[in-house]
C-alpha cells in the first residue's frame, strides 16, 4: 500500500510539472543517499531527521546560483524539530504553512529552506 501511495505522489508531481509547464524540473522517487544528479533546488517532504537529510542531499545542490533565490533545499516538516535545526540557524529560513493555507492540516506544517 505504501508503494502505491508513493507512486501516486510522484505521478501527481510529474503531472503538476507538466501542467505548469515548468522547464528543467523533474519528479523522481528515489532514496536521497542514492541520488547523484545536481539541481538548483531539492524539494522533499520530511522523511527523516533534517540534519541527516541535509547530509544526504546537499551534494545534489548546484553551488553556482542563477536564480533570485539562492540554490538550496526546501524541506516540508511537521511537529517539533527544534533540536534538528539548532546547528543550522544561520543557514535556514522557516516558513509556516498556516500563513498560506487555512486548512487545519497545515497548522503545524512548515517549510525549512536551507541556502547552499
Amino acid at each position: 500500500m505504501e508503494d502505491f501511495r508513493v507512486f501516486r505522489l510522484q505521478f501527481f508531481f510529474q503531472k503538476l510539472i507538466e501542467k505548469l509547464e515548468l522547464e528543467n524540473c523533474q519528479s523522481e522517487q528515489i532514496r536521497a543517499e542514492n541520488f547523484a544528479k545536481k539541481f538548483d533546488f531539492v524539494v522533499s517532504r520530511s522523511v527523516t531527521n533534517f540534519s541527516k537529510f541535509l547530509n544526504f542531499s546537499k551534494k545534489n545542490v548546484h553551488f553556482k546560483h542563477k536564480n533570485s533565490l539562492p540554490n538550496g533545499i526546501f524541506y516540508w516538516k511537521g511537529g517539533d524539530f527544534v533540536d534538528e535545526i539548532k546547528n543550522y540557524k544561520k543557514q535556514i529560513s522557516i516558513y509556516n504553512l498556516k500563513d498560506y493555507f487555512e486548512e487545519e492540516f497545515f497548522r503545524t506544517k512548515k517549510i525549512i529552506y536551507w541556502s547552499a
